[in-house]
């Protein structure tokens, strides 16, 4: 896997499958992939493997 960041825009989330999430709606089993609210795209750390197509990034959090 090849280290780098990811550029989140603004309310990037994940939800669990199956829970779907309307525009301004806060879901309780949402992460947020990047800090609430900002205006400005925030940096994430990761990781990508160009073989297998998948991506790891790390999140904020407490």
């Amino acid at each position: 896997m090849e280290k780098g960041d990811f550029s989140l825009p603004n309310n990037t989330v994940w939800t669990p499958a199956g829970v779907k999430v309307k525009f301004g709606v806060i879901a309780e089993d949402m992460i947020w992939l990047a800090k609430r609210w900002n205006l400005l795209p925030q940096p994430a750390k990761g990781y990508v493997c160009r073989k297998c197509k998948m991506a790891v990034l790390k999140y904020p959090g407490k």
